[in-house]
């Protein structure tokens, strides 16, 4: 009996440390001894910075299979909350410059990689822009920007300083992953997989989730009535009200579309946290093939190029870019509010219509290089 009752003590306090991390839920006997030292950090760590680094080690070692989710969700959580914790620390005492720049064109792209990744480079090749190149390490302190063009389509490209460990926790870090956020497109320029895995991990910790679509999950929130389902998920009812209270939400109906796992769904709880698409671009030290570059940002972009003509005359230069799937009030819009009062008819000729010149309303849907002619009362 005394030999029972000290393994249940020993037991007892070997999750003390887990139970108290993440919501009462025991550290997992598989999770090994990379993770057992990833939480020892975190029980040493002083400071919100410390805390979070740790927590994200946790992340990277806990195991990742399906009945590991609810662990890597609780720790997702924490992570959260501290980061909110930091960014109102960081808000109070904010001072100093910030990189402020202004959108120009049909949408803007970020260029990212390590030191000497060639990201100069590109920038310089892609567009107009005369970036400083050099051999050595952290030639670009600030971001550099350049127009590139694309069949008379002007987009933004902007090259951000190199990634470095921890970049969101530095002193510009999060001024930078701001100018990130607001982009369209990542443009990754690596040389090999552990240059691209480094990268991706660091954008995670910033909360910039790649190549991810959102999940298709509606959370509406209700003024009472406490939180109501919808659908079918395996998460259980009653760890989704727990995520829910976790972000405040006491309230609300919740609408799952798609079945999602426990780590999805916390993204979609934590509103911070973006969904972005990434194209990457291998630096093999050959010559870039730019205009093969161009067009994969353009697809990646999901845009279309739409050009108008005047009744009797050629079509005008240069496009317009319209996003996938927009139709013909789209495009008049785009040109003049008021074209929509006064709109008759368009004609179109391209991939959309049946024939040359067909006839068409509103409603159609246009597709990449249409001509259209708008007929206007």
């Amino acid at each position: 009996m005394l030999i029972l009752g000290r393994l249940r003590w020993a037991y007892k306090n070997t999750y003390k440390s887990s139970n108290d991390l993440i919501s009462g839920h025991k550290m997992p006997v598989n999770a090994g001894p990379e993770y057992a030292a990833a939480e020892r950090k975190y029980e040493d760590a002083k400071t919100i910075p410390e805390k979070i680094k740790a927590l994200e080690g946790m992340l990277r070692v806990a195991p990742n299979h399906k009945s590991s989710e609810v662990l890597r969700a609780g720790i997702k959580s924490k992570i959260s909350k501290l980061k909110q914790q930091l960014e109102k620390q960081k808000t109070s005492k904010k001072t100093g410059h910030s990189f402020a720049i202004k959108r120009e064109g049909a949408a803007q792209v970020v260029i990212c990689g390590i030191t000497n990744s060639g990201k100069s480079y590109l920038l310089s090749r892609l567009t107009n822009a005369k970036p400083t190149i050099a051999d050595y390490e952290f030639t670009t302190k600030l971001p550099e920007i350049g127009i590139l063009d694309y069949y008379g389509i002007k987009i933004q490209a902007i090259e951000i300083p190199a990634i470095t460990q921890d970049f969101n926790y530095k002193e510009n870090g999060p001024m930078l992953f701001a100018i990130i956020r607001n982009a369209n497109l990542v443009v990754f320029l690596a040389k090999n997989d552990d240059e691209l895995e480094f990268l991706r991990d660091e954008f995670n910790k910033a909360k910039i989730r790649l190549n991810k679509k959102r999940p298709n999950v509606a959370v509406k929130k209700e003024a009472a009535g406490g939180i109501n389902v919808i659908g079918k998920t395996k998460i259980p009812h009653g760890r989704i009200v727990e995520m829910c209270r976790d972000h405040s939400i006491y309230n609300g109906i919740i609408e799952f579309h798609e079945d999602v796992s426990t780590e999805d769904f916390e993204d979609l709880l934590d509103t911070s946290t973006m969904f972005m698409p990434l194209l990457v671009i291998r630096n093999n030290f050959n010559e870039f093939d730019i205009e093969r570059i161009k067009e994969q940002i353009w697809n990646k972009l999901h845009l279309i190029k739409v050009y108008t003509k005047t009744p009797g005359k050629e079509k005008d230069y240069p496009p317009i870019a319209l996003k996938q799937n927009s139709t013909i009030k789209d495009l008049a819009v785009f040109i003049h509010k008021d074209f929509l009062h006064k709109f008759r008819f368009a004609r179109v000729w391209g991939q959309s219509a049946k024939f040359a010149g067909q006839s068409l309303g509103m409603d159609h849907a246009l597709k990449d290089n249409d001509v259209v002619e708008l007929h206007l009362k």
